[in-house]
């Protein structure tokens, strides 16, 4: 697995080194055409300058503030990734500076080279690897864990039971199973007519007293 790795990992290098070699723009293949992109269209943008590093550029129905001393622009876009953005590539312009110069050096061919000069060497295989006579490895001492050692499980279920294949299996036996009945209403029984009459009464006498209360009430005042 590893051997693999490596072999593509030599491979890799080589081929992206003499890859990017060929090209004959000082920037990446890439960084070029968003830089392409900017540049189209920052066509038919307007801008204002305040004397210094300042400037206001108006295009696609709005404005932006750009800052060219500090490569910043109200959009975001130059110093988030540090390529010139649209609005950035007018003021360059004017400015007359080259736009290519504008872009962080991580971005460019040199920067490219540099990280794959290195390289790594080729390998014998393993029949030509010199032999060690140190001390050979050995597996590591078995140590036993603390606690009950587990035993195996005597016996079979009826999933495991060997009898199973010649037909004399467990004999499975189906309970009949019952539903539970809903409890049947229990009707309330009806009132004695003793026990009415005596309700009746108690209500006829609490009216009357009540009557009587406000008739002494209004005699009284």
């Amino acid at each position: 697995m590893l051997e693999i790795i490596r072999s593509k990992i030599m491979g890799r290098i080589n081929t992206r080194r003499l890859a990017m070699s060929k090209k004959s723009e000082p920037l990446c293949v890439k960084i070029k055409t968003i830089l392409d992109k900017n540049i189209d269209e920052s066509v038919g943008m307007t801008y204002i300058w305040n004397g210094m590093n300042g400037f206001e550029v108006k295009g696609n129905g709005d404005k932006y503030s750009v800052d060219n001393g500090k490569c910043h622009c109200s959009c975001g876009a130059w110093q988030l990734s540090g390529i010139p953005c649209a609005h950035a590539i007018v003021c360059l312009r004017f400015l007359g500076k080259t736009i290519v110069d504008c872009v962080p050096e991580c971005y460019k061919k040199s920067t490219f080279l540099q990280t794959y000069t290195h390289m790594l060497n080729s390998m014998c295989g393993m029949h030509q690897w010199n032999n060690d006579d140190g001390m050979a490895l050995q597996p590591s001492v078995h140590v036993k864990l603390a606690g009950r050692p587990k035993k195996e499980q005597t016996g079979h279920n009826q999933r495991s039971c060997p009898n199973k294949k010649q037909g004399q299996g467990h004999e499975v036996v189906k309970v009949k199973s019952y539903k539970k009945k809903a409890p049947e209403p229990v009707e309330a029984e009806p009132a004695e007519p003793a026990e009415a009459e005596h309700v009746a009464l108690v209500s006829l006498l609490c009216g009357l007293k009540s009557i009587f209360v406000s008739l002494l009430w209004f005699f009284w005042v």
